[in-house]
């Protein structure tokens, strides 16, 4: 239903939708006419929502190479007064801080909205980072919204405010937002026929006096603002305790108030507005309540300012919160912690608190480790990487990178000795060498990433002669964020057929005179290849191709060959459930055997098996 929603032109149909959806939809009612994004979870049903509508639309869509490029395509857009967007995970905003620092002093002429989307608890994120704090050094308007329903609007009213402005918005929002779903009531569509234009004054420099116009301006971001529809106060006559909360946090109070029974004994502001805040309803929240709860993910940004607001206003009321010690920083907000110190701001006993576990089984829950897809041709690469490169006398060096991969860094594989940002394998791996290490060097990275930000590293590797041995893992898509196509696939986002760029081209363009080609399912010719690449002095590349499981699984008229362990030949020795670490594999009783409903044949057990017990089930004639 979320997918057909999107184009329906019904104002006040309600339809259920995933936070992403109705974001999408806030978008296509905003009448934005060029959208580029970067994939990456928990943002990335967004741009594929809107790719899917684009030919009915007519709206421009894309994949970028990088955030910074899709920041920059957007920002090109609105330059020309066209309505953009851009969408990127909380680490992909760091990519684009760069031209952002300047496009907030140029600022636009056609609406220029871009979300982040924060992962808070690190559930598909190398760190827990809060954007927050980056709208705040960028000067720029930053909304949060509590509810899927809220997002879809909260979108119409930024590209409303950028243009009042003349400035780029930030929208942010947390993993639970943007897959979660709810009932949303849709809006009319803007007609937007707006034809790019060239508006010289955003063009003029130097940056120095645009950062004091900037600042001169910021009494009228907060004029704009002052009334905006997304902060709400709900102030209880005779609480004593106030609650201060955004997105997210938002449902958490009110549902802690409500287990608690304290619905008409606690006031509530939702603060919609991050930056710059609402200081006039703050202010009321001070001066009403002995103590206030303040409830956000992640750093303590809005707490932070209400405790200087409490210096500025000569208010003393009790804070609770994360500076205070009564919530941690790291990690989600829950339902749990919200409840126990609601309770402890409104002095209830221990009593109260008993029976409200929303989660009475949660020792129940079966955990798993964190292993690849049955299938993954990643396995296979990983098990020729440990063989071609053991048995050295100095330990090797080997460098990971982002996407499905990277989980070689966690165990069961350690592969990993470090494992930082897009592109970082290449750039470590240049480290790495410029100390003179006498070890090998072997840097590993996907394809996407490698489009994305392991060109530049590679070339400085040449340029600089680093003697390290890049691995490039082509699966064909971008895994990890949902499978969506990349400069080496042939396709678009919105699926049309463009340019298929070779890797193995480009790794040669970049002045790499050693590059190989293997298969991920052929083990020995993938370990000899890789111990030559090894041996070679100066950069070389190995091209590790290989499909996703998950798309082949996926393609219809494909006889999976069937694979059984012989208890005959088996030994139990381990090894190819100790080194390849695929979830077909399992052991019972010192027996090993293979899970027929999850094995897709792949056969690289059966070439990692010394005891060649692997073999193909006969077929009954």
């Amino acid at each position: 239903m979320g997918i057909k929603a999107l184009t329906n032109d019904a104002p006040g149909e309600k339809v259920i939708l995933l936070g992403n959806e109705a974001i999408a939809r806030g978008v296509l009612e905003s009448g934005v006419q060029v959208v580029a994004a970067y994939p990456g979870t928990p943002s990335s049903e967004i741009v594929d929502s809107l790719a899917r509508v684009a030919s009915e639309t007519g709206q421009y869509v894309e994949w970028s190479t990088n955030e910074k490029v899709a920041f920059e395509c957007a920002a090109g857009a609105a330059f020309l007064g066209i309505r953009s967007f851009s969408a990127m995970k909380s680490v992909g905003f760091n990519v684009a801080m760069d031209p952002l620092m300047v496009v907030n002093l140029t600022g636009v002429v056609g609406g220029f909205v871009f979300l982040v989307a924060d992962d808070p608890n690190c559930w598909s994120t190398q760190n827990e980072q809060d954007t927050r704090l980056l709208a705040h050094t960028a000067e720029i308007p930053c909304l949060e919204p509590s509810s899927v329903q809220e997002a879809k609007d909260m979108v119409v009213y930024a590209y409303e405010l950028s243009e009042k402005l003349g400035r780029a918005v930030m929208i942010r929002t947390v993993t639970r937002l943007n897959h979660s779903r709810a009932p949303v009531t849709l809006g009319p569509f803007h007609r937007n026929e707006q034809t790019p234009s060239y508006h010289s004054q955003r063009a003029g420099f130097p940056a120095l006096p645009k950062h004091k116009l900037l600042h001169e301006e910021k009494h009228r971001f907060r004029e704009a603002l002052s009334n905006c529809p997304f902060n709400k106060l709900d102030l209880k006559p005779r609480a004593r305790v106030g609650v201060i909360a955004s997105g997210n946090a938002v449902n958490y109070a009110r549902e802690a108030a409500l287990l608690l029974r304290l619905e008409g004994d606690v006031s509530l502001l939702k603060i919609g507005v991050i930056n710059a805040p609402p200081i006039d309803l703050i202010q009321k929240m001070l001066f009403a309540h002995e103590t206030l709860v303040i409830l956000e993910e992640i750093e303590p940004f809005i707490e932070n300012q209400i405790r200087a607001l409490c210096y500025d206003f000569s208010s003393k009321p009790r804070l609770i919160g994360k500076l205070s010690g009564d919530l941690e920083i790291p990690g989600e907000l829950t339902i749990e912690k919200a409840v126990e110190v609601l309770a402890r701001a409104s002095d209830l006993s221990p009593q109260a608190l008993s029976g409200l576990s929303n989660h009475p089984h949660d020792e129940l829950l079966v955990t798993r480790d964190t292993v690849l897809c049955a299938g993954c041709p990643h396995m296979g690469t990983f098990y020729a990487i440990r063989r071609a490169s053991k048995k050295q006398k100095i330990r090797t060096l080997i460098s990971g990178d982002i996407g499905c991969y990277g989980l070689g860094v966690y165990p069961p594989y350690n592969l990993f000795d470090s494992h930082i940002c897009m592109g970082a394998s290449i750039g470590i791996g240049n480290g790495y060498a410029a100390t003179g290490y006498e070890g090998q060097i072997i840097c590993v990275i996907g394809d996407s990433t490698f489009y994305h930000s392991g060109i530049p590293a590679l070339i400085n590797a040449v340029f600089n002669k680093h003697n390290i041995t890049v691995v490039i893992l082509d699966n064909a898509i971008i895994g990890m964020t949902g499978h969506q196509p990349d400069p080496g696939t042939g396709l678009t986002a919105t699926g049309e057929h463009t340019k298929k760029l070779a890797i193995a081209k480009l790794v040669r363009a970049c002045g790499v005179e050693d590059v190989r080609i293997i298969d991920a399912f052929h083990m020995e010719n993938a370990i000899n290849s890789i111990k030559k690449a090894i041996a070679y002095k100066g950069p070389s590349v190995v091209i590790s191709k290989g499909e996703c499981a998950i798309i082949t699984g996926r393609k219809k008229g494909i006889t999976r060959p069937k694979w059984r362990i012989d208890p005959l030949k088996c030994d139990s020795c381990g090894t190819c459930v100790n080194l390849l670490y695929c979830p077909v594999l399992t052991e019972n009783d010192e027996t090993y055997l293979i899970n027929e409903v999850l094995c897709t044949g792949c056969g690289i057990c059966a070439q990692v098996c010394p005891k060649s017990a692997i073999e193909l089930e006969k077929v009954k004639e």
